[in-house]
């Protein structure tokens, strides 16, 4: 199993922007070079969160969720794939890597476990864009099982429009 990545340590080596254990070819020098100015410029321009109506007033009341890939390349144990959670209260992310779509919700298991250990707080709302990793039975019947409500982006974007 692929160890989780928390959104601190992402970046630790700032001078080569790697993620530990990636390599990073000289023929990518000048693009590094490029990337950093757009870091500098991108840091500059940062501003905190604003208070919004609905947003979560305490840890993992509301946690987003999506699955990235297929990745053009694989990790050198074969995943492609890349799993995100996000705690709306925190903004504190974390990412794990999946060789196929179909492990999100173990991953996902895996993920509550962890944090609701770690935190103490119990996850309420899980906010997903509806992927087809979110949608099955054994995904609902679960999330049903332990009182998390499912929150669709998709849905909440048409309620807005009405």
């Amino acid at each position: 199993m692929a160890p989780e990545i928390g959104a601190s340590k992402l970046f630790t080596n700032k001078e080569s922007m790697q993620i530990p254990g990636s390599s990073w070819s000289s023929r990518h020098q000048n693009s590094r070079q490029h990337h950093m100015q757009i870091m500098s410029v991108w840091k500059a321009n940062q501003t905190n969160f604003s208070e919004r109506e609905g947003s979560a007033s305490m840890p993992l009341e509301l946690v987003h969720t999506d699955v990235c890939g297929p990745f053009r390349k694989r990790t050198p144990r074969g995943e492609e794939y890349l799993i995100l959670f996000i705690d709306d209260f925190s903004r504190f992310v974390w990412l794990g890597l999946l060789k196929h779509k179909d492990e999100a919700f173990e991953k996902f298991k895996s993920f509550k476990a962890l944090v609701e250990n770690e935190s103490g707080y119990k996850i309420k709302s899980l906010r997903s864009d509806r992927g087809g990793e979110f949608t099955s039975n054994e995904f609902f019947d679960f999330c049903e099982e332990h009182g998390i409500r499912r929150n669709s982006l998709q849905l909440e974007l048409l309620n807005k429009m009405e």
